[in-house]
């Protein structure tokens, strides 16, 4: 009687055996022929080629326009002279946008700032300078 389970689970662990070899294989082979198949053609259209193209040329358009910002900026802060223009210009072209953008944020409070310190009060300016309009 010992001997019939012992056969049952040696047949049985035998044909376990053979069905994940035969399953490992077929597995194997639907892979190499995924993996020897030409990749199918993206279903990627014409139009999105166009946006994605647009949508560079547009972060491209930002990234100077930030630059001639932070330019102008420098400029009237008298940080940057029209002579090192292009070169100020060279530097900041390697910064990303976001850094950009935070750094004109900052110059244009910079300005205001100094722009509110060398401003007269409005009476003062009146009484010292008679019918001179004052420009900031």
């Amino acid at each position: 009687m010992l001997l019939k389970p012992h056969i049952s689970n040696r047949r049985s662990e035998t044909h376990s055996g053979r069905q994940q070899a035969i399953g490992e294989a077929s597995v194997s082979q639907r892979v190499q022929r995924l993996v020897s198949q030409p990749p199918l053609p993206t279903i990627r259209t014409e139009r999105e080629y166009q946006l994605e193209k647009q949508i560079q040329e547009l972060k491209q358009q930002l990234h100077e326009q930030e630059i001639e910002n932070l330019l102008d900026l420098r400029q009237a802060l008298g940080l940057v002279g029209e002579k090192q223009r292009d070169s100020s210009a060279q530097n900041l072209a390697r910064i990303p946008t976001a850094a950009l953008t935070v750094m004109r944020t900052d110059l244009v409070k910079l300005l205001a700032r100094l722009n509110s310190i060398t401003s007269w009060p409005a009476s003062s300016a009146d009484s010292s300078r008679g019918d001179e309009p004052y420009i900031a």
